[in-house]
């Protein structure tokens, strides 16, 4: 019975968890998917995939930002406040409209250097006009940059060290047999 209750509050967990993950860039008519970024605003690579979910009767306009004052920082807490101070447009500023069903506006980027680099999705009326804005900032870092490190090698995360408490509790420690 005990084993029984421990997998089901294991599952639980585990599904709880990923829903709170998936709905971290969701907003009333659309959810943002990429640029996937780690907690610290980070993203790796040289090529930005913007991919956004979007509900039907959704007009949104889509419009990326370079922020060329950025000095280098490993996390998006610890930019300075004046690399936010001069913005370059680059790359897209496209409007999408979906009419019927649920829809996917993708696009990607290529060649995109490292730097502070912001998303901004403007919420549209039927006549065009700006009715919501919302802007993701992040980092984008080289794939080089990434820090490789196994499981041996890193700390484990707050989730593990909690699940790991809960079965020491439930089942006892291997070293008490």
């Amino acid at each position: 019975m005990r084993k029984i209750l421990s997998v089901l509050i294991a599952l639980i967990l585990c599904i709880s968890s990923s829903v709170m993950v998936f709905a971290q860039d969701s907003h009333d008519d659309y959810s943002i998917i990429s640029p996937y970024t780690s907690d610290e605003g980070v993203a790796y690579g040289d090529n930005l995939l913007i991919s956004v979910k979007v509900d039907e009767g959704t007009a949104l306009r889509f419009t990326v930002f370079s922020y060329p004052n950025y000095t280098s920082a490993d996390s998006l807490s610890m930019v300075p406040a004046i690399s936010f101070t001069v913005e370059e447009q680059i790359g897209i500023s496209e409007d999408y409209e979906k009419r019927d069903r649920i829809g996917f506006y993708t696009k990607q980027l290529n060649d995109i250097e490292p730097g502070l680099y912001s998303l901004k999705v403007d919420s549209l009326d039927g006549n065009g006009n700006i009715t919501d804005t919302y802007s993701k900032y992040f980092i984008v870092k080289p794939n080089a940059s990434k820090t490789t490190t196994t499981i041996y090698e890193s700390q484990p995360s707050n989730k593990v060290l909690f699940f790991q408490s809960v079965f020491k509790s439930l089942f006892g420690s291997a070293a008490e047999e």
